[in-house]
């Protein structure tokens, strides 16, 4: 075999490996918490290793330094603790399941009846005692729920048996009460009453802006402060609600737009004038880039999820590595095509002539 021939086969062999590369990086989901944080198993014991790739590196940090700050405020109550601390901040992520990997219902139970004094005096980490129902109570391998069917269990859990329902407090605070489907808070009395002070500062700068942007702020400002509640369930402002105020203020808007993809989406049991929606999905499981449908299987996607999946909008990362692909494979096509032509030329050239045409006219 020439040389012209063993390049050709180098190239080729080169280009499969490229683009098995490729479509395999493309379809990663998940990131180490080691890349970010040099051996932050040694900080907290999760239990895995691997989270979801964040869409904005800044969330992604802050998650970090409120799990740190967690682990600091919620202490000495149950070994489950940095587990669920992790669940909470940097959910689990495997490339099986299309979602958070998390922990099932019972555990989290668990934590919540053994940490629930120290939750309630953190102030900032009472909200997390009123989310356990969103998980789901055993794991199925073949649900038809997403990743909201699947969860795990610690190695050597034994669940105790006990459940927790979470008691939402009435609005405490005078400028937040009227406000549509904001009836309630997550927080307790005490919690609320102690924010007080902070939240009508914030609704005194709120009103800063124009008069149509001062109901609207008002209803972000108070669903920050005083996280709301639905059934005795976690809820937030809806997402189309934040959406609006922003297209509508986003001059005073306190954060970018991207925070309301985090928001829950409204349901058909949540009513058009209601400004608080129930929180149906985890924290952060936006960073999946989950479909609309919420019934798409957790492993194998069905024909509708993947024209679902195809029809939303791309990611920059996801962009940039379709062009620099496309980039890449006409190059090696082109480098092909060139080495193909100059190995068929020399063994052209290389072939004995037997006769000439000249020779064929003296015969």
């Amino acid at each position: 075999m020439d040389s012209t021939l063993k390049m050709f086969c180098i190239a080729l062999v080169c280009a499969a490996f490229f683009f098995a590369a490729s479509l395999h990086a493309e379809k990663l989901q998940c990131q180490s918490l080691n890349d970010t944080i040099p051996n932050f198993h040694k900080l907290m014991k999760c239990g895995y290793s691997h989270t979801a790739r964040f869409n904005d590196s800044t969330l992604f940090t802050l998650q970090l330094h409120n799990l740190l700050l967690f682990k600091r405020v919620i202490t000495n109550c149950s070994a489950l603790t940095d587990l669920m601390g992790c669940s909470l901040f940097v959910p689990r992520c495997t490339e099986e399941i299309k979602g958070p990997y998390l922990p099932c219902r019972g555990v989290c139970h668990d934590w919540v009846n053994a940490c629930k004094d120290a939750i309630r005096a953190s102030v900032t980490f009472e909200w997390t005692a009123g989310i356990c129902d969103i998980l789901p109570e055993k794991d199925d391998p073949h649900t038809t729920k997403g990743y909201r069917g699947r969860c795990f269990v610690p190695p050597g859990y034994k669940r105790s048996g006990q459940t927790y329902t979470h008691n939402c407090s009435e609005i405490m605070v005078p400028a937040c009460r009227g406000i549509p489907g904001f009836t309630h808070s997550i927080l307790s009395q005490s919690t609320q009453l102690a924010r007080r002070k902070y939240l009508e500062r914030a609704l005194n700068a709120s009103y800063l802006g124009n008069d149509q942007c001062a109901p609207l702020l008002k209803e972000l400002t108070c669903a920050a402060y005083l996280r709301p509640c639905v059934e005795n369930g976690d809820a937030l402002l809806c997402q189309d609600k934040c959406l609006k105020t922003h297209n509508a203020c986003h001059s005073s808007f306190p954060t970018r737009k991207e925070a309301c993809e985090e928001l829950p989406k409204r349901g058909e049991e949540t009513s058009l004038d209601s400004v608080i929606c129930k929180v149906k999905h985890w924290p952060l499981s936006s960073n999946w880039h989950l479909p609309d449908d919420e019934m798409t299987p957790s492993v194998t996607p069905s024909l509708g999820s993947v024209r679902a999946s195809a029809g939303k909008k791309l990611s920059s990362g996801s962009i940039v590595g379709i062009v620099l692909g496309l980039s890449a494979g006409l190059i090696i096509i082109v480098v092909l095509v060139f080495l193909f032509r100059r190995y068929k030329n020399s063994r052209s050239l290389s072939k004995p002539v037997l006769v000439v045409d000249e020779e064929k006219d003296d015969l």
